[in-house]
């Protein structure tokens, strides 16, 4: 799981426990009417913030330095082991039935793949034939598209004893040999029967082959329909994981399919699942073309074998519904890609396979860090150990702010006792303390923010500093124009905060 935090709420919530941990160490001495005393200097640009969080891995910046938000996924990955597995199993263990002298066998599997070049790794062909004649058989048998180290085509030379009970039998070891079809994608196995006694050509009787334990190196051929299924899995989006109310919504938010592919054959992605999960709990499914019609994958051509070709895909708000869907408080993407390989069934088109190809798929989430919020909320609570003592007439709070951040904010400050109960309010309800910088029609900042609050305590809000076992901290922000301007967060911008206190006895 990837637990952010917003980088806002994570500097005034730093500004805010850092001023609640500092108050426990006013000293007010006897005898003196008033004390001003320093809670808190703050400097904190967006580069410090990112400093802070464990894993720095969930953030990155574009060459503008606008902070993005990244979320990965698992990396899938099939290789060679995992696409042969398939085909090595369509073509062992079938008892092939040699009913002429000439016989063709089409080297293509039920679901239409079909290979015309093999390397052997590994494999036999055992062969078997009767002699139901009344005379001895001289027998050639030769296999024209099989093909040892040196070249030559493979051939055995044989005899059949005549009315022999027994079938005449062989091995063929197929390691280190190449199959290499002809032009219309047939392996031929061809004999010759000649009668000892008279030299006349004869036929031979249930000439079997099985072709056992075949696996190999290399492969070219039509690879049509070949299904490479996918695994789902989850993105999780903590970025709302204070949230407790209001709205935020990104303005272009992004994800992206990158596939790496040393496989020379064309591959369409077929998407079973791609939903997201808003935080109101309903699955909305990512709609648009890419998803109806897939995304065809980059691969090395005949002339390119060893070599990775990366295709990189982006869903975004010009070929999606993403701008609905993931831009308005999301919480995770489930996803399930599956690919198709030569989808198109085209016959045409030749490809390879080797024993050192392999594909990956990487799908992840970006959201930069552009759009609006309007009233968002999140909640914090910092433990209170405070000791003001008695005869405190008036207290007031000082905080002077530069704010160099898109945002306004207003907050609350709830103070509970130890069983987590609702003492009472230090901030009146609904009131900004911190305005928001000026921003243009680009989301830009303009102008930073400056200025003072004065926020002053009564003599029940000091008794209720004494009595507080916890201080509970409501922060809500907005874009300008009550969350209708969208901005830009970019990583040097920053705010600083000046926080003291005065106390009159």
């Amino acid at each position: 799981m990837q637990k952010i935090i917003h980088p806002v709420l994570w500097v005034l919530g730093i500004a805010l426990l850092f001023s609640c941990s500092k108050l426990g160490n006013i000293e007010i001495e006897d005898g003196q009417q008033t004390w001003a005393l320093p809670l808190l200097s703050a400097d904190l640009g967006m580069e410090d913030i990112l400093e802070n969080f464990e894993d720095q891995s969930f953030f990155d910046t574009t060459e503008s330095g606008l902070i993005l938000l990244r979320y990965e996924g698992n990396l899938l990955t099939r290789t060679s082991q995992d696409i042969f597995e398939s085909i090595e199993t369509s073509l062992n263990n079938l008892p092939i039935f040699v009913d002429s002298t000439d016989f063709q066998i089409p080297f293509t599997t039920p679901d239409g793949m079909a290979i015309d070049y093999l390397e052997l790794k590994t494999g036999t062909i055992q062969w078997g034939f009767f002699n139901e004649h009344d005379d001895a058989l001289s027998v050639t048998i030769r296999f024209p598209e099989l093909y040892d180290e040196n070249g030559e085509f493979y051939e055995i030379q044989t005899a059949a004893f005549a009315g022999s009970p027994l079938p005449t039998t062989g091995l063929i070891e197929l390691a280190g040999k190449y199959l290499d079809a002809d032009e219309a994608g047939n392996v031929n196995v061809q004999y010759e029967a000649i009668r000892a006694s008279t030299g006349e050509p004869d036929t031979l009787s249930n000439f079997i082959l099985i072709i056992n334990d075949l696996t190999f190196t290399y492969a070219e051929g039509n690879f049509e329909n070949q299904r490479h299924e996918g695994i789902l899995d989850t993105i999780e989006i903590d970025f709302f994981e204070n949230w407790k109310g209001g709205e935020v919504l990104f303005s272009e938010p992004r994800i992206n399919v990158t596939v790496d592919n040393s496989f020379g054959v064309p591959t369409r992605s077929e998407v079973e699942i791609f939903n997201v999960f808003p935080f109101d709990g309903e699955t909305i499914a990512l709609e648009g073309p890419p998803i109806t019609d897939g995304i065809d994958f980059d691969y090395p051509s005949l002339e390119e074998v060893g070599q990775t070709k990366i295709t990189e895909f982006t869903f975004d708000k010009t070929n999606s519904n993403i701008g609905e869907i993931i831009g308005s408080n999301p919480i995770a993407v489930e996803y399930l890609i599956d690919a198709i390989t030569n989808a198109g069934s085209n016959t045409g088109v030749r490809g390879f396979i080797s024993d050192n190809s392999s594909y990956s798929v990487n799908v992840n989430v970006e959201l930069p860090m552009y759009g609006t919020a309007k009233d968002f909320v999140s909640v914090d609570s910092f433990d209170l150990d405070l000791d003001i003592g008695e005869d405190i007439q008036e207290a007031e709070l000082k905080l002077h702010y530069e704010n160099g951040l898109g945002l306004e904010l207003k907050m609350n400050l709830l103070f509970l006792d130890a069983q987590g109960d609702e003492l009472g309010r230090l901030f009146p309800e609904e009131s900004y303390i911190i305005p928001s910088a000026s921003v243009d029609e680009n989301g830009e900042i303009t102008d930073v923010s400056i200025g003072d609050s004065y926020i002053p305590i009564n003599g029940d809000q000091i008794e209720l500093l004494d009595e507080s076992d916890q201080c509970l901290l409501e922060l809500y922000f907005s874009t300008s124009d009550e969350g209708s301007t969208p901005v830009k967060v970019y990583v040097d911008q920053n705010i600083k905060l000046d926080l003291g206190i005065k106390v009159i006895r």
